[in-house]
């Protein structure tokens, strides 16, 4: 398990640092993550198993990349 989320810090130790996050921006990454045919749950919360394949875990970045490039594209704007 790995969370993921959107700050403006280089880590996170208290639960005042994690408030800050931007859950607006991970609700967006998670719609284009949608699109790509990745379903993320709505809390950050990623799982990581032995029945995820190399195929899947490179599929899953990849779309992660392209989501993380529409999401600077759509800020730049």
């Amino acid at each position: 398990v790995f969370h993921m989320m959107f700050i403006d810090r280089d880590e996170v130790t208290t639960f005042a640092e994690f408030s800050e996050r931007d859950a607006g921006t991970y609700a967006r990454f998670a719609e284009l993550m949608l699109a790509e045919g990745v379903l993320l749950r709505p809390n950050g919360l990623w799982y990581l198993s032995a029945a995820h394949a190399d195929a899947e875990i490179d599929e899953t970045l990849a779309a992660a990349d392209r989501a993380l490039a529409a999401l600077a594209a759509e800020t730049a704007e």
